[in-house]
């Protein structure tokens, strides 16, 4: 049986739009994607809904301190950025986006993973 490990993460509506039109390519966050195979993601309002599943094709960590450069990655404004609470951090965690998935059963039952 093969294993997947899906990672939740919350995500602007707007933001997320970007993926959907492959404007973004990566995902920034301050945790480690802890060898993720799929990110799911949660919208930023009350409702906390799932916008979509993706696959991740790669992670790896890069410094926290150029701002700008995680900016162009992640693919949206510096502000953006200095919201995401990085302060003291000294590495920050990258994730390439892979293809959507459009049926996460169907995905998970492919893999041999119920």
């Amino acid at each position: 049986m093969k294993h997947i490990r899906i990672v939740a993460a919350k995500i602007r509506p707007e933001i997320f739009q970007l993926i959907t039109t492959g404007q973004k390519r990566f995902e920034v966050r301050n945790e480690d994607f802890e060898e993720a195979t799929v990110i799911q993601y949660l919208s930023t309002d009350e409702s906390h809904e799932t916008l979509g599943f993706y696959k991740i094709n790669r992670a790896s960590e890069i410094e926290t301190a150029d701002r700008e450069l995680l900016s162009l990655i992640a693919s949206v404004p510096e502000s953006i950025i200095r919201d995401l609470s990085l302060g003291g951090l000294r590495h920050t965690y990258v994730a390439n986006i892979g293809n959507r998935i459009d049926n996460i059963q169907d995905y998970l039952t492919e893999k041999g993973t119920r």
